[in-house]
């Protein structure tokens, strides 16, 4: 039975999802995720550059799942500060759920995981696409206040969500005192 191409890549992700669920970061090998998938090195390669490409890949689709069951819940909100507030909190849940994000953004990764999602530009891109209509929508309707790029937004308001992630702090322990320091602080940035 021969695989298709697609069928390579994803079998490949999985596999790397569920080592690096159980691994350390520093701790996976492209060898290993080939001998676990079941393919040669090479085949590996072909697919990912390296293991940096390969670990993006893998939550570039894990962030797809994530943006898509967050959109759901927060579909009916109106108000643009509000949409992304809200959007930011249900990511953190959900993030928090994810076996795979939970290993990864681990304090003490901080070096990698900056590496990783902000010296590429895929994930990104990612909360651009998500973000792009509510965002459109916003600003024509004069309820976006803020005078930040499209792009700059997006970046500051996913360097947020990594920081409120990756670093612990007494005071944000729940969602309510998460939700509610976002909306103090950036309400008035983002709807004046």
């Amino acid at each position: 039975m021969s695989d298709t191409t697609d069928g390579i890549r994803q079998r490949l992700l999985d596999t790397t999802k569920a080592i690096y669920t159980d691994a350390p970061m520093t701790g996976v090998t492209m060898e290993e995720v080939a001998k676990a998938t079941g393919v040669g090195r090479a085949t590996l390669y072909r697919y990912f550059k390296n293991r940096d490409d390969l670990l993006l890949a893998v939550i570039e689709r894990e962030a797809v799942l994530i943006a898509g069951r967050v959109e759901k819940r927060i579909s009916k909100i109106d108000s643009p500060g509000e949409y992304i507030i809200e959007g930011m909190v249900q990511a953190m849940d959900e993030i928090n759920k994810s076996a795979l994000l939970s290993s990864i953004l681990q304090p003490g990764n901080g070096a990698v995981v900056n590496r990783l999602l902000f010296e590429s530009d895929r994930l990104v891109n990612i909360g651009l696409e998500i973000m792009l209509p509510v965002v459109q929508r916003a600003q024509q309707t004069g309820k976006l206040k803020t005078n930040m790029s499209f792009e700059l937004l997006v970046e500051w308001i996913l360097r947020i969500l990594t920081s409120l992630v990756t670093v612990p702090s007494k005071q944000l322990n729940s969602k309510r005192a998460v939700r509610d320091m976002l909306y103090a602080t950036m309400l008035p940035v983002l709807e004046g």
